[in-house]
């Protein structure tokens, strides 16, 4: 398994889209934990708005990790906890990956249940611990049993990226996947849906989709096909 990331983390795309920004410094971090066990045994914690590309960044992390054999816990403010069964993970022979994404939106049932992952068993059984909000750990409203456990290790903030790189970010994402994507589609896709860099990257993924056992031409008329019609006052 370490052989198998060490030789494919080279070429993941949620690392290297981002190296042309001002977020270059935390995506060089996971590129640098995905082939090194020892930054791996203490969780990283990242915050910032949806702007900088936290989610695309844990989404793409989720993807790549599960692509590689792993096993990834990915938690969200609307996955669903039933306080009322026995939630201590499973590993088995399995290495697990926790990702909790937007942890300050969590309810106190949600953080409890978090919590519980860390403690039984404690985290450093877990392969890899990633944690996102939008502020500072020390701003959440939390016990501090939980708010000691996600903050021991890597702390990074990102900030938000302006639009000339979320641009790059996307066309970097265009080039990885081999996409061929003229700027007069790349222009009305800007134009006329939402330009939140996960939302932009979903808007790729879905026409890389379409468009993979097919020889489409990818035009505007095709995007709006897929995409449905263009949002209003965009």
């Amino acid at each position: 398994m370490q052989n198998a990331l060490e030789f494919y983390h080279h070429s993941l795309p949620a690392i290297k889209i981002f190296f042309d920004t001002v977020n270059e410094p935390v995506s060089y971090h996971l590129y640098e934990c995905l082939g090194d066990a020892r930054l791996r045994r203490q969780p990283t914690y990242i915050w910032g708005s949806r702007e900088s590309g936290i989610l695309a960044l844990f989404k793409e992390l989720s993807r790549y990790l599960g692509a590689q054999g792993l096993g990834v816990d990915y938690y969200t403010p609307s996955t669903p906890i039933d306080p009322t069964v026995a939630d201590a993970p499973i590993f088995g022979g399995l290495p697990k990956v926790l990702i909790v994404q937007d942890i300050d939106l969590y309810g106190e049932v949600q953080l409890a249940h978090i919590l519980r992952q860390l403690i039984d068993p404690p985290a450093p059984l877990w392969y890899w611990v990633l944690v996102s909000a939008s502020r500072s750990s020390y701003q959440l409203a939390m016990r501090e049993d939980l708010r000691s456990r996600i903050s021991a290790g890597f702390i990074h903030h990102m900030q938000d990226l302006a639009w000339s790189e979320k641009q790059l970010v996307i066309q970097s994402y265009i080039k990885y996947l081999g996409l061929n994507i003229r700027a007069e589609t790349l222009d009305y896709i800007y134009h006329n849906y939402p330009r939140g860099l996960w939302q932009l990257l979903e808007v790729i993924d879905k026409i890389d989709t379409y468009t993979k056992a097919s020889s489409y031409k990818i035009t505007p008329t095709l995007v709006q096909q897929i995409l449905g019609d263009p949002l209003p006052d965009l």
